[in-house]
């Protein structure tokens, strides 16, 4: 099942956090941290970076 993008922005938006980003991971199903592994791990790392 594809959920449209629409529904990821307004949940985004309704997040009480300022400090937040959407990042969307095309063609990695469930599991973009097995599927698309590099990319990932970076905006993990970068969120972390950022919130130190």
């Amino acid at each position: 099942m594809v959920i449209p993008t629409s529904f990821a922005q307004e949940a985004h938006n309704n997040l009480g956090s300022s400090i937040k980003k959407m990042v969307l991971f095309e063609r990695s199903g469930h599991s973009p941290m097995f599927s698309d592994a590099d990319r990932f791990a970076e905006e993990v790392i970068l969120f972390i970076t950022q919130i130190k």
